[in-house]
């Protein structure tokens, strides 16, 4: 089996701690159909693309900055190294440091290896790993603890993995688009693993990195995500657990096993503000979850 590779950098809203409950079913049902695709409509973190690891994966998100990212990495690892040691001399790793990249990724540079190890270091010097642009695609994340405290440039990337996730990335098709373009792709012993911003369920909650993901984008993904397991796609799929129930129903009624469970949310700047959210696990085949690695 292909080793898992980790991720790239921490992300809010990152699918690790599903790793362990669905690797295991996602790579042996990808493994029955010849020339099967992995594929992930919200790529965020990729955390789950990068466990699995399957040699035949589409990577989607609207974030422009990440899927620009995902493919320098894939097409110039040893670029993005070269270019993340020089954004470090450059940056001090403070405030002011943080802020001036950030300056400095929103003026846009014309080199691949460049932008994306900007982008590497606003996400390792950020508030929390969120990556969040304003209308006009500007990064407006603020600088977060790390960014104040001394760190070794090398602390910026990891060399190997860079390498090995150019290793593995080679052949993977990678987006930025709308989810419904690699949803309506899917075809027969595919699997999907669908991450999107999660259903609103206060003023305060986080729903989105790239624009807000509403109401009518929920309903449009269930409906994508229903014709998809129709023509014979396996779907895995998280969201919110609202109180008054209108994701389960959402996709019970679509005829999905929806599974309840909870996860660690860490945007909270107040350390003690954080804890567990009950939030969903939705699959049209239950044989694809290891039920003794999902807490409910």
């Amino acid at each position: 089996m292909t080793p898992s590779l980790l991720p790239l950098f921490r992300y809010v809203g990152g699918k690790r701690w599903l790793v362990p409950a669905l690797r295991t079913g996602i790579r042996a049902v990808l493994s029955r159909t010849p020339d099967s695709a992995f594929v992930e409509p919200f790529a965020g973190g990729a955390a789950m693309a990068a466990a699995v690891a399957w040699q035949r994966t589409t990577l989607c998100d609207r974030a422009s900055g990440l899927t620009d990212l995902y493919c320098a990495v894939r097409d110039d690892p040893d670029g993005v190294i070269s270019a993340s040691a020089k954004v470090c001399d450059d940056f001090p790793v403070t405030e002011a440091g943080y802020y001036a990249a950030r300056d400095a990724w929103n003026t846009r540079s014309p080199s691949p290896v460049r932008q994306a190890a900007l982008l590497l270091y606003l996400m390792a010097r950020g508030f929390n790993g969120l990556y969040r642009v304003n209308a006009v695609g500007s990064w407006n994340v603020p600088c977060g603890r790390r960014a104040d405290h001394s760190l070794i440039a090398a602390s910026l990337v990891d060399p190997d993995l860079l390498r090995e996730w150019s290793r593995v990335t080679t052949e993977w098709t990678i987006v930025c688009a709308d989810f419904a373009r690699p949803i309506s792709d899917a075809r027969r012993g595919d699997v999907i693993f669908a991450d999107p911003p999660y259903a609103k369920m206060s003023a305060s909650s986080f729903v989105g990195y790239s624009g807000v993901f509403g109401p009518g984008d929920q309903i449009r993904l269930a409906v994508a995500l229903s014709d998809a397991r129709d023509r014979g796609a396996v779907i895995v799929h998280t969201n919110a657990d609202d109180p008054d129930g209108v994701v389960r129903d959402l996709y019970r009624g679509r005829g999905f096993h929806v599974v309840p469970t909870a996860e660690l949310r860490c945007v909270s700047r107040d350390g003690e503000g954080r804890g567990r959210s009950r939030c969903l696990l939705v699959v049209s085949d239950l044989r694809i979850v290891s039920a003794k690695r999902v807490a409910a």
